[in-house]
């Protein structure tokens, strides 16, 4: 069986500042089209993402209208960094936002349409839904039914078995976390204001499936994979709502693969998905997983050595 190339694009938690600075500074295709992108966000937001990521004074890269629209342009701009290198995908496979990330490369939607879709939903959230968060908890995901883990929280991921995810209203988060200090349980806190992929999304159910409904989807260009359900991936407006609400499901999505022959270049700031696919399927060969953004900046030569590698590849 021939092997594909698959890019991997992951959603909110894996940002972090100055993401694609490296790239940015290096690569004149990548600085174009995150350039191109940032204009556009400049005229219906008044702000810039390139200054807000790569300002010289730190500040908290916490805002969810910022980072929900940074991923998505650092994710794409690296995409097409690559495609204009001469590595064209075989198959895309999104994780949450990364599925908006992955409906603009494959043709699913235009670009213009999936970057307003990823502003509106950030705009409706940071209106609608109450603060909360995100944990990563280090154990078994059956953790997740004692001490009363699950009255106060929602499991929205069961990770590669050895952490699983769960999300809440802050205050519930607050609970969850005095009960894995006092029985000593490792976790960390992601980056992220609000409790994606759970109940607390229904507050923006009725102003943001109405907005799905009046986009152009299109057949994809290339194969579309997604790790939300596939219940209603033949009924776009429903899938795309479905990708904040229900749980992700990483490895269901990854079986759609060849785990054994193809190769993942992941996308998604920080390498998380290389990270969660090298723990999830130990099988899988170093060299079939390609990270580029990197929060050491080492970006330029993650980016040489995949570029050296599939020239080899090729040959």
């Amino acid at each position: 069986m021939s092997s594909s190339i698959i890019f991997t694009c992951a959603g909110q938690g894996s940002h972090f500042p100055a993401m694609g600075k490296n790239l940015i500074e290096q690569c004149p295709t990548f600085r174009a089209t995150i350039t191109e992108l940032d204009q556009l966000v400049q005229k219906e937001l008044s702000f810039s993402i390139i200054d807000i990521l790569y300002t010289k004074k730190p500040q908290p890269f916490l805002q969810l209208l910022h980072t929900h629209t940074a991923i998505f342009i650092v994710e794409y701009s690296l995409a097409q960094l690559l495609i204009q290198s001469g590595i064209q995908p075989n198959k895309v496979i999104g994780m949450s936002l990364g599925e908006y990330v992955a409906a603009a490369i494959t043709g699913m939607l235009n670009l213009n349409e999936a970057l307003d879709a990823v502003i509106y939903q950030a705009q409706l959230i940071e209106k609608h839904c109450s603060l909360g968060g995100m944990l990563i908890i280090i154990a078994q995901p059956d953790l997740y039914q004692k001490y009363s883990l699950s009255d106060h929280s929602t499991l929205i991921s069961k990770g590669d078995g050895s952490h699983f995810i769960v999300a809440g209203k802050h205050s519930d988060l607050l609970f969850v976390t005095e009960q894995l200090k006092a029985n000593k349980v490792p976790y960390q806190s992601l980056p992220v204001q609000y409790a994606f992929h759970t109940h607390e999304m229904d507050r923006i159910k009725d102003y943001f499936v109405p907005y799905l409904q009046s986009l152009s989807f299109h057949s994809p260009k290339i194969p579309f994979l997604s790790c939300t359900s596939n219940e209603h991936f033949h009924h776009p407006q429903l899938h795309f709502w479905n990708i904040i609400r229900q749980p992700i499901q990483l490895e269901k999505g990854f079986r759609q693969t060849n785990l054994t022959s193809d190769y993942f270049i992941d996308l998604s700031p920080g390498g998380v998905i290389a990270h969660s696919l090298k723990r999830m399927f130990p099988y899988i060969d170093s060299h079939q997983v390609f990270p580029i953004l990197s929060p050491t900046h080492k970006d330029d030569e993650n980016l040489r050595y995949l570029l050296k590698s599939f020239k080899h590849i090729a040959t």
